[in-house]
């Protein structure tokens, strides 16, 4: 991702990729980017954080990674939404959200190498 700082100083940033899950008991009954108001519980799982420092009137790429909570969701729900929340830190305890975006992770397709058909020799 690429963020960038158009102000006469550097801004500080905070990136956060978080998503909503939906337990009913124990069981992880649906993941989303949002919170929805329901009976069940949700719970909001962060899936990576960072911190940097975008110097004045430049930009910079920004990679974030899924943790191991993130894997292991993508690969219980085969698609996982997630909400990335870019925020400008304004003073030491305080953040300014800047930026929402609603972003959806799947897995990579795992492509088997194609195999040549063997021939028959001809009698």
């Amino acid at each position: 991702m690429i963020v960038s700082c158009a102000g006469a100083v550097a801004c500080p940033l905070t990136l956060v990729l978080q998503s909503t899950e939906t337990l009913q008991g124990k069981k992880l009954i649906a993941v989303s980017a949002h919170v929805h108001k329901s009976h069940k519980h949700s719970l909001t799982v962060t899936l990576d954080s960072t911190t940097t420092t975008v110097p004045a009137g430049t930009s910079k790429s920004v990679t974030l990674k899924l943790n191991a909570t993130g894997q292991s969701l993508l690969a219980k729900k085969h698609s996982l939404p997630a909400m990335l929340r870019i925020a400008e830190i304004t003073t030491v305890p305080t953040t300014q959200t800047v930026a929402a975006r609603s972003l959806t992770f799947k897995p990579a397709d795992k492509h088997r190498p194609k195999t040549k058909a063997k021939h028959m020799p001809r009698s």
